[in-house]
């Protein structure tokens, strides 16, 4: 979820709009970024998700002037509760963090979507040792004869060695921006959020390391699969996560998986935000129960 302040230069309201929207975010326990642009905008304005807080149908014009209608407390937690939901439940529904299921008309008979989940868990299992997997050895630990695996979860992007055997699927052998090391194996990640899944899935605790595109500042953390997020190196870090509309399924990793990041602070996630508007950008503490919704899905 996407958080903008607009206000126009010396607005006598900006301060009290801050505040505003700090408490309202403390309110529900949302721990998001405010970001802040000063120009010619009706001044104080209040995005969420790009809407008006007091007027979600209209356009934001460039002018110099105070608006009348400032923000109200009860506008701002509507529009953050509404957005919130839909964001959480269009997550649940496509997951697209972590390489959604395909639609229904491209499923075959062989792999229906609890198949296809259930494969791609054990897959990410037999990765974490370290070493490619076989398909017949995957179907025979997934308890599964045969299996059509392009119609799985990002099927069509998973990675296979000169001998066709799987290296990569949503956990990688190849290296990637993002470092996932768990029981002493250096092993990475297509996504982002895939760093604070796995743990879930693989009921390990693992090292996280991701360099900012922005700052080329290192970030750093652990996941463990009760606890969560520890030991976050730089603390201010958070996690970018493309919007699922931006989803082609027939080409999650280029789509969801590649534009997620880690970036060293909010402020470093700007030029993201701007050019993935349906995107948002979360503190990565609070980014973990919120993607442990998707991670038990793929669990059941």
């Amino acid at each position: 979820m996407r958080i903008e302040l607009l206000t126009a230069p010396d607005c006598p309201h900006a301060a009290s709009a801050r505040q505003l929207v700090t408490d309202c975010l403390s309110s529900m326990a949302l721990d998001l970024p405010i970001i802040e642009r000063v120009g010619r905008y009706p001044s104080p304005t209040v995005l969420v998700d790009g809407a008006d807080v007091m007027c979600p149908a209209a356009t934001v014009l460039a002018a110099d002037a105070c608006r009348l209608d400032l923000p109200t407390p009860e506008r701002l937690l509507t529009a953050l509760r509404a957005n919130s939901a839909d964001h959480l439940r269009d997550a649940a529904r496509k997951e697209p963090l972590m390489c959604a299921d395909p639609g229904a008309d491209s499923v075959s008979r062989d792999t229906d979507q609890k198949t296809g989940r259930h494969l791609m868990r054990t897959a990410v299992r037999l990765l974490a040792g370290g070493g490619p997997v076989t398909v017949a050895d995957l179907c025979a630990a997934a308890g599964v004869d045969r299996a059509d695996l392009t119609t799985a979860p990002a099927g069509r992007d998973i990675e296979y060695d000169d001998h066709h055997r799987i290296i990569g699927w949503g956990l990688t052998l190849n290296p990637s921006p993002h470092v996932y090391i768990v029981d002493g194996q250096h092993l990475y990640t297509w996504c982002a959020a895939d760093t604070l899944l796995f743990p879930v899935i693989l009921d390990r605790r693992a090292q996280i390391e991701s360099r900012c595109p922005t700052t080329d500042i290192v970030v750093s953390f652990t996941v463990d699969p009760r606890s969560g997020v520890t030991d976050l190196s730089p603390s201010t870090a958070v996690i970018s996560i493309p919007g699922s509309q931006t989803m082609d399924s027939a080409a999650v990793r280029a789509t969801i998986c590649d534009p997620g990041r880690f970036f060293a602070n909010p402020q470093a996630a700007d030029d993201w935000l701007t050019a993935h508007p349906g995107g948002t950008v979360l503190p990565v503490a609070n980014a973990y129960p919120q993607l442990r919704l998707i991670s038990g899905r793929l669990l059941d």
